[in-house]
């Protein structure tokens, strides 16, 4: 899947499924968002993920990436918590993020769009997450897209010695 999606700037990013040969690209993006936010796991140096560490990953879950030219704007990616158990492998968890630069431009939504889209058609019922506590645009989007709050886990990550809370949020699809 591959297509054109014009943020409300006018600017044109390609909307495609992620590959194996786009790892050199997502490991610069990784490090650019780790020093834009603390709003995701993305850490300042974390350590790069081998080339087949990261091959892996793409195989088992799904991954939608917005390229601005060769540089990786941002991705939306599910994945499947259980798929060999019969009573939960309806159930994903997903994880939204994006540069600086492209936030409050709609790909936020479209991604949301998306991964509703592939969940439909891949028979999931529950999507699954958690968000921090004062992302408050993030929270915004998951709100306007159905999710809900579940409930406040407190002090869920240290961040340069301050401690910060996420919520559990999900959406039942089907």
């Amino acid at each position: 899947m591959q297509e054109i999606f014009q943020l409300k700037d006018g600017r044109q990013l390609v909307l495609r499924t992620i590959q194996e040969t786009d790892y050199k690209a997502v490991q610069v993006y990784l490090k650019q968002l780790a020093k834009e936010t603390i709003f995701t796991n993305q850490y300042p140096n974390r350590p790069e993920k081998t080339q087949e560490e990261f091959n892996k990953m793409i195989q088992r879950s799904w991954f939608m990436m917005a390229m601005d030219g060769d540089q990786v704007a941002g991705f939306i990616s599910t994945h499947i918590l259980h798929s060999d158990h019969p009573w939960t492998k309806h159930i994903c968890s997903f994880g939204c993020h994006m540069l600086k630069q492209y936030t409050h431009q709609g790909l936020g939504h479209k991604f949301m769009d998306l991964m509703e889209q592939w969940a439909k058609e891949n028979h999931i019922h529950r999507i699954e997450g958690s968000v921090r506590e004062k992302n408050i645009p993030a929270i915004g989007l998951y709100l306007k897209h159905g999710f809900i709050l579940e409930g406040l886990m407190r002090d869920k990550a240290c961040i340069n010695g301050v401690w910060h809370n996420e919520y559990m949020i999900s959406k039942m699809v089907s």
